[in-house]
């Protein structure tokens, strides 16, 4: 190799590792702490139930009035639907979703 050939394979050197530099500070900054602080309430195989205290505290009108009627169109809009298996999705007929709460319920 003559000097030429040293310099060029030099630079290609400083320009991969800076590179390889600039890659890892994007990638360690990804893996930040979150700004906020975390307590667990509760936690288990399934459910982990956290309180997280906002960095930038937002004034909130609570609690919220809500008429008898928005309650109820609320309400009226929940519904469930049997989740089936894949196989059986593709052959059988597709069965309309059932409402949560009937209609005396939603009055009381």
């Amino acid at each position: 190799m003559n000097g030429h050939e040293q310099s060029i394979a030099g630079r290609m050197y400083r320009g991969l590792s800076l590179f390889m530099l600039l890659l890892g500070l994007l990638w360690s900054e990804g893996c930040a702490r979150l700004p906020y602080t975390t307590q667990v309430v509760h936690e288990d195989r399934r459910v982990a139930v956290f309180l997280q205290r906002e960095p930038h505290a937002a004034s909130y009108s609570h609690p919220v009035q809500i008429g008898t009627r928005e309650l109820s169109a609320v309400l009226a809009g929940f519904s469930f639907r049997e989740k089936q298996r894949l196989p059986l999705r593709w052959f059988a007929e597709e069965v309309p979703p059932k409402q949560m709460f009937r209609s005396d319920e939603i009055q009381a």
